[in-house]
């Protein structure tokens, strides 16, 4: 199998496998929120004391 294929079988297993959002992972979640980084945020996700997502409600699975 050459490599184009493989990288492309590769994306595709990648794209079609289950991502648990941040919402059934973190313990805590701040939603509407200004939160003060690089990029535009809303939503900041916690999970046992660790921050596992900051960016949009969207995104977070709320």
């Amino acid at each position: 199998m050459n490599k184009a294929r493989q990288a492309a079988l590769l994306g595709i297993a990648l794209m079609s496998a289950q991502h648990a959002t941040a919402a059934e992972l973190a313990d805590t979640i701040f939603t509407n929120a200004k939160v003060y980084t690089d990029k535009p945020a809303e939503a900041v996700a916690i999970a046992n004391g660790k921050i596992l997502y900051v960016g949009s409600n969207q995104i977070a699975g709320i």
